[in-house]
């Protein structure tokens, strides 16, 4: 039978050992950052065009302007918060994996 503690605590001692060496870090982050921003730009661009239709809907008296407002600020706060992925982030992140054991 194997003791789940003991392949716990090898797999935390793996873990620990594992280190990205400080010249793949900006790799790393490169990859994240054209990733990220692809995938920013494609979602941003959508929610341009929902805020754009919900404009029309209500100029044409298919939404309320409360509807419209409501919408409105709910698309902006999205788009707000598409924020690309930093070096903190991925540091933050390494650290974590360090100390994972």
């Amino acid at each position: 039978m194997i003791i789940a503690t003991h392949v716990e605590d090898h797999l935390g001692d793996v873990f620990s050992d594992i280190a990205l060496p400080l010249s793949r870090h900006e790799l790393v982050m490169n990859r994240l950052d054209t990733s990220a921003q692809t995938r920013n730009t494609g979602r941003q661009t959508r929610l341009l065009n929902q805020l754009e239709r919900a404009k029309q809907l209500y100029l044409m008296g298919d939404f309320t302007q409360k509807e419209y407002l409501l919408e409105k600020v709910r698309i902006e706060s999205t788009i707000a918060e598409l924020a690309p992925v930093t070096s903190a982030n991925v540091l933050d992140a390494g650290e974590f994996l360090q100390d994972f054991g």
